[in-house]
């Protein structure tokens, strides 16, 4: 819920005896992971990983989509990598890290900028400034989310007067609707969305999974989408 956590809400959709229960927020502690074992409720985090016993989980293959667009910006010549990153305790932003990061060391790089954004607009562009004003800034900023990459667009433009993505390759994820409008055009990772509500209830009324209590996490294929915000180096034929 907005301005709520997962952990307060829950006991109270439990005493309905609900068949069933998807999260769509960020986290699901231990303590009602277990509430929902004893209850015997079925459990998926959508767009979550966990490692919990009995709680399923279906997201986007953040680390394969992070590690590939990543791959695809070095390619184009990206040397100097920054990322704006949204909660760090969300299995988002630590995959989409990760595969930034395992990218980087495979060319020797590293990152040159590491700030937070909170997944908001304001955060993006508050992160942007702070990252864009050092000696040597960097040529590609990676937003574990499209909001906070508009914002660091509109910093990097408006406000420091930057061309992007001729100075400055911005990318996010999600391809939320507003990343195709004509204002950002925003390259981002499209998240599987449709299969990935599928597989959620799926794994929800999956009777075989009520009796095993067998936790599943799933990782779908992200597609990336090349628009306006960054250098992209074409994909190769065979791929």
């Amino acid at each position: 819920p907005p301005g709520g956590e997962v952990d307060d809400v829950l006991p109270f959709l439990l005493q309905y005896q609900v068949e069933g229960v998807i999260i769509t927020s960020s986290a699901l502690s231990s303590k009602m992971a277990n509430a929902c074992e004893r209850n015997k409720t079925p459990v998926v985090l959508f767009n979550r990983a966990t490692y919990k016993e009995a709680v399923c989980s279906v997201c986007c293959a953040n680390v394969q989509a992070s590690f590939d667009l990543t791959e695809r910006l070095i390619e184009a010549e990206h040397d100097r990598f920054a990322i704006i990153g949204g909660r760090a305790d969300t299995s988002t932003h630590i995959e989409r890290k990760q595969g930034l990061e395992e990218a980087l060391a495979r060319h020797g790089l590293a990152l040159v900028g590491d700030e937070m954004g909170d997944n908001t607009y304001e955060g993006g562009f508050a992160a942007a400034l702070r990252l864009l004003r050092f000696r040597k800034r960097p040529n590609a900023i990676v937003c574990v989310s499209d909001v906070m990459a508009m914002g660091a667009l509109d910093a990097a433009r408006f406000e420091l007067g930057l061309r992007v993505p001729q100075d400055l390759s911005i990318v996010g994820f999600d391809d939320i609707p507003s990343a195709s409008w004509p204002s950002y055009q925003l390259t981002t990772v499209r998240q599987p969305i449709d299969a990935m509500i599928e597989r959620s209830l799926a794994l929800l009324f999956d009777p075989e999974r009520k009796t095993k209590r067998k936790a599943v996490t799933e990782r779908l294929p992200g597609e990336l989408i090349v628009r306006a915000s960054a250098l992209i180096a074409a994909k190769h034929p065979a791929e």
